[in-house]
């Protein structure tokens, strides 16, 4: 009974000792990063005006910057506040970026939207093509990347070639019709619409008449048929006058 006393006391004493000595205990309470912000995702306005982001750590600095890509966000840190803003958006398109935040080893992300400015589309409403065909360049302003050009079904002796950021050339195979043909090209981008008419003369006709002196009327009459013309009348065969034809 004796000996259990004495290892009670011992145990006892050893507890009191570890309570009166915190130098004695195992330093493994080291005190854990934290990082937390008040949002994850931003929507900034056209014109970039800066928004407000809280961070909330328990280390004594934290950082913050944007991904090379992003270049047109803008970052200002103000003790536990970080102002992100952007330049302003003179695209038809929203943009997306990420702003990052660290501290203490952590690290969090913020996606940042802008929305779009209105989609400019600038375009001729019509264009004029030679009867023998060939190219013509059409220049065009629209601040979207999302720009659709549309010939219309049926136009097979068109075609759109060689676009660029502001042009983009017609096409055309030779006209040998007399008469005009047209075909419509519709330039979408968003809501905007415009539609481009393309005319395409036909093929000028050139009638020259019989240029062998003196002639009969018969032989004047059998060439002008041959080349589809009819005799309406005729007046006295003389030297000074001839048939009429049309």
């Amino acid at each position: 009974m004796r000996r259990f006393h004495f290892t009670l006391l011992g145990v006892l004493s050893v507890f009191l000792l570890s309570l009166l000595c915190p130098s004695c205990r195992p330093q493994s309470d080291v005190e854990e990063a934290t990082l937390e912000l008040s949002a994850t995702a931003l929507t900034l306005p056209r014109e970039g005006t800066a928004q407000t982001l809280t961070i909330t750590t328990n280390q004594s600095s934290w950082s913050a910057f944007s991904p090379q890509e992003a270049t047109w966000i803008t970052l200002r840190q103000e003790g536990n506040t970080l102002y992100v803003g952007a330049q302003a958006n003179a695209s038809g398109q929203e943009r997306t970026g990420a702003v990052l935040v660290q501290a203490g080893g952590l690290q969090r992300r913020v996606t940042v939207h802008q929305t779009a400015a209105d989609v400019l589309l600038e375009a001729p409403e019509s264009v004029v093509l030679q009867a023998e065909g060939g190219s013509s360049e059409v220049s065009f302003e629209c601040n979207s990347d999302a720009l659709t050009i549309e010939l219309a079904e049926g136009a097979s002796w068109l075609r759109v070639d060689k676009r660029t950021a502001k042009t983009f050339t017609l096409v055309a195979e030779a006209n040998a019709d007399k008469h005009n043909r047209t075909a419509k090209i519709t330039l979408t981008a968003g809501t905007a619409v415009r539609e481009l008419e393309v005319t395409q003369l036909g093929l000028t006709p050139y009638i020259f008449p019989m240029l062998t002196f003196p002639s009969r009327l018969y032989d004047i009459v059998r060439y002008e048929h041959e080349r589809g013309n009819t005799l309406l009348y005729s007046r006295e065969e003389t030297k000074e006058q001839y048939p009429s034809f049309r």
